[in-house]
Parts: C-alpha cells; structure tokens; sequence
C-alpha cells in the first residue's frame, strides 16, 4: 500500500494515519477512510453492568449508536474490524513485519501474558529454554531495529532537497501526530502569508499552521528567563490584535508553561 511509506512507527501502532492533503484519516491495513470534518455513527459494544441485570453477572455485550468524528471513528474502526492494531500488524501475510509463522505465535501469546510454560505447552510441549531463547531473540531483534530505523531515518533526512528537511518542535509539545511533520519549505511559506511586518494578519484554523506560527511567536521570548503576564501581554501585543487567545494557544500547546497563579511564565525548551 502507497500511503505505508508515509507513515511512521505511531502511525502504525495505531493502525491509520492522517493524511493532510486528503484531509482524511486512512485505515493501514485495509485503506477504509474517514474524512475531517464528517460526523459518523458506529456501533459500540455495550455491556449491561451488574447493577443493572441483578444476575451477579456481567450482562449480556449490546451495543448502541453514538456519533462520534473522524479519528474517533478511525480508532473504533481498527478495534472492531481488525481488532487491534497489535493483531493486525502480526497478521500481516508473508515476511512484510519480518516475523516467522512461530515468531508470530509466540509474540501473539506474549501479549495475552501468558508465561513461558504456558506458551510451550500451547506450542506443542517444547521445552520451556525453547520459548526463553525466542524471548531472547525477539529482544535483540528489537534492538536492531531501533539502531536501524535511526540509521534510515538520518540517511533519509541527509538525502532530502533543501528545504524538505522536517522542522524540529520542542519536546513539550502538546501534539504529536502528523500536524508536526513539517518542512523547512513548508514553515517558510506558512510564516510569509500570515505575517506581514512581523505583524500576524490573521490566526488560521488549521491546527498544523498553528503549530508553526505559535513556533515562530515564541521564538520572541528569551530561553531561561521568567516573565509576568504583564511582560508577556507586551510582547505579544506587538504580534496580533487578539494577543489574548495567542497566550492561551502559546500555553496549550505547550510553547509557553507558567506557574499556577499565572503570576510567572517561562519558554518551554
């Protein structure tokens, strides 16, 4: 599947990715869509409580509509069409997650949790050594592959034109999906139409240009100085009209942290 090479490792771990030119969010394992900005009704599972039945059990599984929007939708997808992102991914055909039909087995029982006597009498009484060493193994192979993707990921970026290198967010970022990806090239063309004379002309709705214009913003406070609110409403009043909700952005995306009171605000590094 084409849209596989975009995605990175959380992507897949949650079984779709967004997809900024489409505006949807893209099932990875059967390519279902959900488009933003659409409001869906899915079936969740219900399960009548004790309370409720007075059997002493749990009652019987029901389920009932409820609306919910697109990526919400795009995660109930994977639970109740693929069951698990987990599953999904070891049952993928053929060696594409570079596992054995045994690796798969054993990696599926690990995580119900079952214990290694459990798994070898489950796999056909192999010795209880047997399942330690493929734990064994599974882990190095784990390893490797971190050293591998990092490997890949610098050559990739290396080999990127000018320009089409990602831009790099601080670490307190609120957000960390596919709004966050974004190019040199792209910042730079985000930054010139809604600044002019370093004067923010408007705020946009999308959330990945916010994240770039509240970047370029805090670049305006100095790292390891505290400042008042005071201090803060003065530096951004120079920025946008409405500096009020750009402080509030600033903060819930996490660009800027201040203490409880509000009294002290600081530039989140």
């Amino acid at each position: 599947m084409e849209f596989w090479e975009q995605a990175d490792v959380n992507d897949f771990r949650q079984g779709f990715i967004w997809l900024e030119k489409e505006r949807v969010y893209q099932c990875l394992f059967c390519g279902a869509v959900f488009a933003k900005g659409v409001i869906y009704t899915v079936q969740e599972d219900d399960t009548i409580r004790e309370d409720d039945t007075g059997s002493g059990n749990g009652g019987p599984m029901m389920t009932r509509p409820v609306m919910v929007d697109a990526q919400c939708a795009a995660r109930i997808h994977i639970r109740q069409v693929h069951g698990s992102s987990f599953k999904a991914l070891v049952g993928i055909s053929g060696v594409k997650n570079g596992l054995s039909d045994l690796q798969k087995e054993i990696v599926s029982l690990m995580y119900q949790g079952h214990s290694d006597a459990d798994m070898a009498r489950m796999l056909g009484n192999k010795a209880q050594s047997t399942i330690r060493n493929h734990r064994y193994n599974l882990k190095e192979k784990y390893k490797e592959s971190k050293l591998f993707m990092a490997i890949m990921e610098e050559l990739v970026e290396q080999q990127r034109a000018p320009g089409e290198e990602f831009i790099h967010f601080h670490s307190g970022l609120t957000v960390n999906d596919d709004r966050v990806r974004v190019t040199e090239k792209e910042k730079q063309e985000i930054i010139d139409r809604y600044f002019k004379n370093n004067t923010l002309v408007s705020f946009p709705k999308k959330q990945k240009r916010k994240l770039v214009l509240l970047q370029h913003i805090a670049a305006r406070f100095e790292k390891g100085r505290q400042y008042t609110e005071k201090e803060v409403n003065e530096i951004l009043e120079h920025v946008y009209d409405d500096y009020v909700s750009i402080r509030r952005y600033l903060i819930e995306y996490g660009f800027l942290d201040r203490t409880r009171d509000g009294a002290t605000y600081w530039l989140n590094t």
